[in-house]
């Protein structure tokens, strides 16, 4: 206790005399400075952090906060428009947790399907019918990939509309997505894949659209323009899905 008292009287009689030297003086506050920017730069860490922890789920964008909790309720009415080079099909209809309720149209004409838990059908010559899951690229509409995909991605920028709605603008790799989707490990100087999500003036997400032509031309080993429109509406007031055998 006698040896840390001392060490604290030397310490301050150095301040003292410190003072009155005009070097040792600035040597002083130089370093009192030094000591209070790195106390104020562990403090922002801590806070960012903590941050971090509390903004889960959410992501928070040029002052721009929305959350794609609401999507992942799967309870909405939504239009899929996919363009696959030449041609564009789109699948729209309204799910309700599992249950999915949906048309194709394509070159071929207007498909209805229905979902649950259990089984896909078809609807075919008014009678529904067991199949295999019609839905292309399902592995990337389905919202809990589109997150995956918007953790990786970079944002770039905000545009701003006179209604307050607000499209953000995020960039990818084709090397980030092959590990996402296929988890795939390449290493490829490659044009990004643009993604668009259009927010509300509520915060809320109203659509997103997914342009991954890079990735789709690495994939097909040609040009390849594949782009993806989603829309949603009605989100958490769709009622319950019916199995139309029943």
């Amino acid at each position: 206790m006698e040896e840390k008292t001392n060490k604290a009287t030397n310490f301050f009689k150095f301040l003292k005399e410190a003072w009155t030297d005009p070097r040792k003086k600035a040597i002083v506050i130089l370093g009192c400075y030094f000591v209070f920017f790195v106390i104020l730069i562990a403090m922002l860490r801590i806070n960012n952090t903590n941050n971090s922890k509390k903004m889960d789920n959410i992501y928070k964008t040029s002052n721009t906060v929305y959350s794609l909790d609401k999507l992942k309720e799967k309870n909405y009415r939504f239009i899929y428009e996919i363009e696959e080079d030449s041609t564009t099909f789109v699948i729209s209809g309204e799910q309700v947790g599992d249950f999915l309720e949906f048309s194709i149209k394509d070159r071929a004409g207007i498909t209805n399907y229905y979902k649950d838990s259990k089984e896909w059908l078809k609807e075919e010559n008014k009678e529904w019918i067991k199949v295999d899951n019609p839905i292309k690229y399902d592995y990337i509409l389905n919202i809990d990939a589109i997150e995956n995909i918007l953790d990786k991605a970079t944002y770039i920028s905000k545009t701003e509309y006179q209604d307050k709605n607000n499209d953000l603008n995020y960039e990818i790799s084709t090397t980030t997505l092959c590990e996402l989707i296929d988890n795939r490990h390449i290493d490829i100087d490659d044009s990004p894949n643009i993604i668009t999500v259009s927010v509300n003036d509520k915060n809320s997400v109203e659509a997103i659209e997914l342009d991954l032509s890079s990735y789709f031309t690495y994939l097909n080993n040609r040009k390849s323009k594949v782009v993806f429109k989603l829309s949603y509406n009605d989100i958490g007031n769709v009622k319950e899905i019916l199995n139309p055998k029943e």
